[in-house]
């Protein structure tokens, strides 16, 4: 279902998708990638369904922390879409901060359901260091290393770790799969293809959602 949602270009995905599933997918793909405003709107969407309307406002919320002041037309769309989902207690709030035309102080704000929020009333208390280590000894796995530097916002590296593991023949589908990922959020039609010619030289099968990328990457 993961490969599906990713190439969804609806924005509207009730009925298509278990609510509750695609939901928490697209969580996880918001929280690794939080400027991908597609996957954003389709979260929000779907957060109007009667089972997930405890989650509107995280949903909201996480859009809006992304956007900061910028996507004002994006965010005016989007109330007038939902705003009669929203609980009453909540709904003058956010209507004032996705029609403001400045940047909102959301730094202390938390609702259920947001995954990028901290809710931490001191903008310049960090509660935790978070360092990023290139030891492969902190990781069980390859995929476990590209996976924490994709949470850490390396995107790059992860890339090159899961490259590297296919060009040496020590691929899974988790890597391909998370590889690919990589490649339809970045949209790195060049890199590939470049991989993809290097496995073709090295007769490493292209399995039906590897092909299936190859071909919507010519409309990128």
């Amino acid at each position: 279902m993961g490969f599906q949602l990713e190439q969804e270009r609806s924005l509207y995905l009730s009925g298509h998708y278990p609510a509750r599933r695609s939901w928490r997918h697209l969580s996880h793909h918001v929280s690794r990638y939080p400027h991908d405003l597609r996957a954003h709107t389709q979260r929000i969407l779907l957060a109007q369904e009667t089972e997930l309307h405890d989650q509107l406002e995280g949903s909201l919320l996480d859009l809006l922390l992304a956007l900061g002041s910028a996507g004002r037309q994006l965010r005016c769309q989007l109330l007038d879409a939902i705003q009669d989902s929203l609980p009453a207690h909540s709904r003058q709030q956010f209507t004032h901060w996705m029609t403001a035309e400045d940047e909102q102080e959301l730094d202390t704000e938390w609702f259920s359901g947001s995954v990028l929020a901290r809710g931490q009333p001191a903008r310049s208390l960090k509660l935790v260091q978070q360092q990023r280590t290139r030891s492969d000894e902190r990781y069980a796995s390859v995929l476990e290393e590209a996976r924490a530097s994709l949470d850490y916002g390396q995107t790059e590296l992860a890339q090159q770790l899961l490259e590297r593991e296919i060009t040496e023949d020590r691929h899974t589908p988790e890597i391909e799969q998370e590889l690919l990922g990589i490649y339809r959020h970045t949209r790195n039609r060049d890199r590939l293809e470049q991989l993809t010619e290097i496995m073709i030289g090295k007769r490493i099968d292209l399995g039906p959602d590897w092909l299936a990328t190859c071909t919507a990457a010519a409309n990128w």
